[in-house]
């Protein structure tokens, strides 16, 4: 598994630290159209919500939050 970051932005600009990792999966994507494959987390966030990161790129973003 790739090293999660420690913290993530968050639709408000302010950064949030990310408490722990609670799911953790890969996603084929679409691969028939030559998509790699992705990494994905589901993190728990210092004020207790939850989001979910994806890493493509090379790098991590924030591909939704959830409200707790």
């Amino acid at each position: 598994m790739l090293d999660p970051p420690r913290s993530v932005p968050t639709p408000g600009g302010r950064p949030r630290a990310i408490r722990r990792i609670l799911d953790a999966w890969r996603a084929g994507n679409r691969w028939w159209q030559g998509e790699p494959p992705s990494q994905h987390l589901l993190v728990e966030l210092e004020d207790g919500h939850a989001a979910e990161l994806a890493h493509e790129n090379g790098e991590w973003t924030l591909e939704r939050t959830l409200d707790g």
